[in-house]
């Protein structure tokens, strides 16, 4: 009866810290069916700032809201502002693309589009200024990282609404130019920028090598370590020489006569097993490439 009531306890408490999990549904704004179904699509009337981190004040978001609208209506670009506090699983490239995707904030037959994202992910704080499709060209990564110069104070010091302001003007300037940077729009120069960049805009791939390199060294550690304790318990072990078989047995007393076998109540089958077939890998965002047509750029900084 203990033992029964300490398992009732252990699923009780299982199920209690997975409810989190369960509750982590994705927002109303992404994509629901299959992936492999989705194509970018132009939206009417998007929200152009989205503020699900609740990161503004209702007077601040307006006037947001209104200076985005008024670049948008004028220059003719895709361009929204995003926070949240929940990548649901995803990097905060991934779910900002999504954002773009899914929200059909695409412009033109290559349904360029911009945002600037800030994320507040517990251990993963975070901004992201990512492009999709065609506006990837414009916003390479010397501009964005022209872009993370100019907000990096102001998201360092917590001033969110003044970094948004910025990046908006940023954009105007940059589309009004054509895409290409003015004077203005410089903030640190190019040496800065090639002596940063490997830092400030750590690769996946490095991350990676970095822990591949230290499971690797781990592995061989317990191997070396392993094999030294084995070692100490071979020499410790009593061998016993060999005894062949028959010296077990008396002399005559053992004749087997008859040898056939008999299957009693037992059908053998042979079935033969089907191989597996396909490819693994994909993943749950569109743009991460489960599904054609997606693609990102994105370039930003912790903090």
């Amino acid at each position: 009866m203990k033992r029964l009531f300490c398992f009732i306890i252990c699923v009780m408490l299982s199920l209690f810290f997975c409810l989190p999990a369960f509750a982590d549904t994705m927002p109303d704004w992404y994509y629901k069916g299959d992936f492999s179904e989705f194509s970018d699509f132009h939206a009417e009337n998007p929200r152009r700032v989205v503020d699900d981190a609740d990161l503004f004040s209702d007077e601040e978001e307006a006037v947001l809201n209104e200076r985005i609208s008024e670049v948008v209506e004028n220059l003719g670009i895709g361009y929204a502002l995003f926070t949240d506090d929940n990548n649901h699983g995803l990097t905060p490239e991934e779910y900002s693309s999504d954002f773009l995707h899914f929200g059909g904030y695409g412009v033109g037959e290559e349904y360029g589009a911009v945002v600037f994202y800030i994320s507040f992910e517990e251990g993963n704080r975070c901004w992201r200024t990512t492009s999709i499709n065609s506006y990837e060209s414009i916003f390479t990564s010397y501009v964005t990282f022209q872009i993370d110069e100019m907000v990096d104070a102001d998201i360092r010091a917590g001033r969110y609404y003044e970094a948004y302001l910025k990046h908006i003007a940023f954009v105007e300037e940059l589309f009004e130019n054509g895409g290409e940077l003015t004077e203005d729009l410089i903030f640190a120069d190019y040496e800065d920028y090639e002596a940063n960049y490997s830092d400030d805009y750590a690769d996946d791939s490095d991350k990676d090598s970095n822990i591949f390199t230290t499971i690797v060294v781990a592995v061989i550690i317990g191997a070396v370590v392993g094999g030294m304790h084995l070692a100490r318990c071979r020499k410790a072990m009593k061998v016993v020489s060999p005894v062949d078989a028959h010296e077990y047995l008396v002399p005559g007393s053992f004749d087997l006569r008859n040898k056939q076998v008999y299957y009693l109540y037992s059908t053998v089958t042979r079935t033969e097993k089907q191989k597996s077939g396909g490819s693994g890998g994909g993943g749950s965002s569109y743009s991460s490439g489960s599904s054609s047509g997606g693609s990102y750029s994105s370039g930003g900084r912790s903090f």
